[in-house]
């Protein structure tokens, strides 16, 4: 409710989109409903959306009795257990490397534009968000564009 109130009356927003995932769409159908009920917002004048995606989910493995056992659970970022996102990137990055291994079995590619190859497809489409704005990040991590000065 606070940062509505902010964003609506400090920074003057005509519109404010918050991205998470599907789980939370009834607190949001709830925030934004208590926001005009309390006077931070006039929904005629500025526009709420809560864009939702899918679930996210990780594998995690226990051993179970000696065995190994897999489950895909959502993750609980609150639990401290979601994996980070250099980690997901790097993981991506390895996963695009096999995956050009497969494909080009016969052909070859110099090391330096195997590893270029990857990066460019694991974390092409990452961005990331501050208080400027979007801020579009290439696979080297240099800024591509968007609001952001970091």
């Amino acid at each position: 409710m606070a940062a509505i109130r902010y964003r609506v009356q400090e920074l003057k927003c005509d519109r404010v989109v918050y991205v998470t995932d599907v789980g939370q769409e009834f607190h949001f159908k709830q925030v934004f409903a208590g926001g005009e009920k309390c006077g931070f917002v006039n929904l005629k004048e500025t526009k709420l959306d809560h864009m939702m995606f899918g679930v996210v989910q990780q594998e995690t493995i226990e051993i179970v009795d000696g065995k190994e056992v897999k489950k895909v659970e959502k993750i609980k970022t609150r639990a401290g257990k979601s994996v980070k996102l250099a980690e997901l990137l790097d993981e991506g990055r390895d996963r695009a490397l096999q995956s050009f291994h497969d494909r080009v079995a016969g052909k070859t590619q110099s090391a330096p534009e195997e590893s270029k190859s990857s990066s460019a497809a694991a974390s092409g489409p990452t961005f990331m968000v501050d208080s400027n704005g979007f801020s579009y990040w290439s696979h080297d991590g240099k800024p591509i564009g968007g609001g952001g000065d970091k």
